[in-house]
């Protein structure tokens, strides 16, 4: 009878110890993952980031281009009609 406790007492630490171990390699497997995507969103952050610094710095620019274009041509017609 004592042989059989301690049986079904090994059987069922190994079990749960198997259980343990299985959710442990699950959750590192799935903690991985969450790494990986962490990386990928991180860079790509970094280049939205990094594209709309240029798109502002560009548009910026051509506004600039456009306002200075203007008060060229303004005083340039005006002169044209005396």
């Amino acid at each position: 009878m004592y042989k059989q406790k301690l049986f079904y007492f090994g059987l069922t630490t190994a079990f749960i110890l198997l259980v343990a171990l299985t959710r442990t390699a699950i959750s590192a497997h799935l903690t991985r993952e969450n790494l990986k995507q962490s990386t990928i969103a991180q860079s790509l952050l970094v280049e939205h980031q990094q594209l709309s610094s240029i798109s502002y710095r560009l548009f910026k620019q051509l506004t600039d281009e456009v306002i200075l274009v203007k008060m060229l041509i303004k005083p340039m017609s005006a002169r044209n009609r005396h």
